[in-house]
């Protein structure tokens, strides 16, 4: 098959052209409002036929973009465990949700990990056709990560309602943020600006109320003697379709 782009022989790959091109206008407009020839077009004039040639078509595009997101997110992610293993069950839920709230709000000093995170965060309001992919490739990991952790801080086993119920509740709080940018010149104070400080402080206020709300769920969930097992639907993997 012959390569619809000749063009290749001069600066970066077509393939990899077009797929900064595509991490860009995915960044700006969600999968359904961006065109293939569009992406041809901002991947420097390329031939619309070379999606299909590379990536049989915007979908496969699309794909290939997320997985390697979702490759970079997971990296990230082990580096991250790493760091904070061994640590006491309390700094770890920090450090945790230090992490996952930093990676919403923080300014990176990369470009290419800030277009990445608006594509994430677009998904999360807009999903696209896979976004399955990010729920059991990104999401489900980042939610058993923070299972095992509020396990740990309850001292009670991780497929206890209780601790699902306490992860639950301190994911949505993080997830809360994803908004931010936007909500604080409604919920105040709209001035608001997330510097490293101000990320640190809601880091701690949400660690603050997770663990007070775990401690005390966990104690009334002893007192009751309740045996807690999880239910169907409770696993954190979502059910097959």
């Amino acid at each position: 098959m012959t390569n619809p782009d000749p063009a290749s022989q001069h600066g970066i790959e077509p393939r990899q052209r077009l797929l900064d091109a595509a991490t860009e206008l995915f960044a700006e407009r969600a999968f359904k409002e961006v065109s293939i020839r569009e992406i041809c077009e901002k991947a420097g004039g390329a031939n619309v036929a070379s999606v299909n040639y590379y990536f049989r078509d915007k979908a496969g595009l699309y794909r290939e973009l997320l997985e390697s997101i979702l490759a970079r997110w997971e990296a990230e992610r082990e580096r991250h465990a790493k760091l904070i293993e061994g640590k006491p069950p309390e700094e770890k839920l920090y450090l945790y949700v230090r992490w996952f709230i930093g990676n919403i709000l923080e300014e990176r000093a990369d470009e290419r990990d800030m277009l990445f995170g608006r594509i994430l965060n677009r998904e999360m309001s807009d999903p696209g056709p896979d976004f399955r992919l990010i729920v059991q490739k990104g999401m489900v990991p980042n939610w058993k990560r923070l299972m095992t952790i509020v396990a740990e801080v309850a001292d009670l086993p991780e497929g206890n309602q209780a601790v699902l119920a306490c992860t639950h509740g301190t994911m949505g709080q993080c997830l809360m943020y994803s908004s931010a940018r936007k909500l604080s010149k409604y919920f105040g104070p709209p001035e608001t600006h997330f510097t490293p400080e101000t990320i640190d402080g809601i880091a701690r206020h949400v660690t603050q109320f997770s663990l007070a709300g775990i401690r005390a769920i966990a104690q009334l969930n002893r007192e009751s003697g309740a045996a807690g097992k999880a239910g169907p639907g409770c696993s954190g993997t979502p059910p097959e379709e």
